[in-house]
């Protein structure tokens, strides 16, 4: 066994290096543990969320659409975001809209990326609460 992790509906990686004035979020596309690569394709914020109850009010965050967006870049330059929830439940990334809450430790700690996997109902949306989000530093 081995190389196999635990995916989660929202996986999201931060590149490291120079900080930005305003964090740059990606999703996790593809997550390759053996060799330590990442696929990511950029988030941008879009407005607020609407229509929830817990998150109405909050920045929203979408994928940016189009694969001339998606970058390949190594698992070491990524950090996990701790705090972003998925608001729709979606099955389709490209529907979906995120809840980012920086933490302070974000952009400290480095963590592996954990790859997508959408499920089919809400309740399993940020298993054992680790929605993931990365941020481009720079």
């Amino acid at each position: 066994g081995g190389g196999e992790m635990q995916m989660q509906v929202l996986p999201v990686a931060a590149k490291k290096g120079k900080k930005a004035a305003t964090p740059v979020y990606y999703f996790v596309l593809t997550y390759i543990p053996d060799v330590q690569w990442c696929r990511l394709a950029p988030l941008k914020q879009s407005g607020l969320v609407k229509q929830h109850r817990t998150y109405a009010g909050q920045p929203r965050w979408i994928l940016v659409k189009g694969e001339e967006h998606e970058i390949d870049v190594s698992a070491r330059r990524c950090i996990k975001v701790r705090r972003a929830r998925a608001v729709r439940h979606t099955a389709d990334a490209d529907d979906e809209e995120w809840i980012i809450s920086a933490a302070p430790n974000d952009q400290q700690q480095q963590h592996q990326p954990q790859q997508q996997q959408q499920q089919p109902h809400p309740s399993s949306s940020c298993a054992n609460g680790s929605g993931e989000e990365t941020t481009k530093g720079g």
